[in-house]
Parts: structure tokens; C-alpha cells; sequence
């Protein structure tokens, strides 16, 4: 007979996995209660899920934690960018709505393009300071650069957010899933994104600390 809790078996992986992604959104959830510190409890989960699907599973707490106080300032400034460029958007596409003129109506257009460039980016922002070490512009433009090399991962990437997050307005107890769920769902696409600058020494250091800006 099968034993479907087995360690090794699908639905064992499975509940592990969501088990995880409800930790890291009950942490990521108190640490954004500053509000400020959003951008470095983002990359902190998807620090958690990279390693994970990396193979390297260990204590989701104390690996959070380490990545939440690593590169903080960095991680917080990346955050404060695009929070701050996000809402500028869509604070733009709402008064061209409420001007209702035909030329604001042409600049609504223009702002839907840029707020989906900015998704586009965001879904890779995290990940890469996450991953490597660079300046907070550095990290934004590489996370361009991988928006627009690899389109139909970006789009998949979007859709593997926006669905789940959607669906939080209906079953609001998602909120409780949802953000460590998006990381996790999305760890392998990133690291195949990654590849070219990841070490292929498996020995090699734990954090990589390489500049990819100018390589995207």
C-alpha cells in the first residue's frame, strides 16, 4: 500500500511546501507592518523559496531572518522605488480618468503600458536582490533586463501573481497563503532567468555577490 505521507512522496512535498508558504506570509505580513520594510521582507521570502528550489531546504525561519537583515538598507530602498514609481502610476492613471478629456484619455493609455513594465519588473525585482549583490539601481535595471530577454517567462511570472492575488478580495483567508505562495510557485523560472550568472560550482559561496547589471 501506498503511504501518501511518506517524506519523499508528492503530496507529502506538497503539504511541506504549503506549510512553508503560509509561514513565510504570516512573516512577511509582521514584517511589513512598518510599511518601509516591505522591500526587504519581500526579498526575504524569495531568498526561502530560491534556496528551496535550489534543492537546499532548511529552517524557513532562521533563513528568512538572515536574508531580512541582509543588504536591509538595500532592500528597503528597492522597495521604497517601487512602491513609490507604482503608486505614482497609478495615482496618474486615476486623475487622467477623472479628466476625462480626450488628450488625458490617450495618456491613460501611456500610463497602462508603463504600470505593466513596472509589473513586468516587479516580479523579478525582489528575486534578484534576492540573489545578487548590487546597487539599487543596478538591481532595478538587471530586473529590466530579465523582464525583456526572457517575455514569455515574464509573462508567466505575471500571471502566477496577479491570479492568486486576485482571488484574495474573494476568499480573503488566502491572504494567509498567497504571499509566500507567489515565490514559491515562481523560484524555478527565476533561477532558469538566473542561470547564466549563477556559479556552476556547487561549492561555491552561498550568497553570490557579483554585479550582473551590465551583462542584462
Amino acid at each position: 500500500m501506498i503511504n501518501l505521507f511518506a517524506p519523499d512522496r508528492p503530496f507529502s512535498i506538497w503539504m511541506t511546501r504549503l506549510f512553508d508558504s503560509v509561514l513565510l506570509s504570516v512573516l512577511w505580513l509582521i514584517c511589513c507592518i512598518p510599511i518601509v520594510t516591505i522591500g526587504s521582507a519581500t526579498q526575504a521570502m524569495y531568498y526561502v523559496a530560491l534556496k528551496q528550489a535550489e534543492g537546499e531546504d532548511g529552517y524557513v525561519i532562521q533563513r528568512f531572518f538572515h536574508a531580512f537583515r541582509r543588504s536591509f538598507g538595500k532592500s528597503v530602498a528597492v522597495g521604497l522605488v517601487m512602491m513609490g514609481s507604482g503608486g505614482f502610476l497609478v495615482m496618474d492613471l486615476w486623475l487622467s480618468h477623472l479628466a476625462g478629456t480626450n488628450f488625458f484619455r490617450m495618456l491613460i493609455l501611456v500610463f497602462l503600458v508603463l504600470l505593466f513594465l513596472w509589473a513586468c519588473i516587479i516580479v523579478y525585482v525582489f528575486a534578484v536582490q534576492a540573489r545578487f549583490e548590487n546597487s539599487v539601481l543596478g538591481t532595478v535595471r538587471t530586473a529590466a533586463g530579465l523582464a525583456l530577454q526572457h517575455i514569455p517567462q515574464t509573462l508567466v511570472l505575471l500571471v502566477t501573481a496577479l491570479l492568486p492575488i486576485a482571488l484574495i478580495p474573494v476568499v480573503p483567508i488566502l491572504l494567509l497563503i498567497v504571499p509566500g505562495l507567489i515565490p514559491m510557485l515562481s523560484a524555478k523560472l527565476l533561477l532558469i532567468a538566473f542561470a547564466p550568472y549563477l556559479p556552476s560550482d556547487p561549492d561555491a559561496e552561498e550568497d553570490v555577490e557579483e554585479e550582473v547589471e551590465d551583462e542584462t
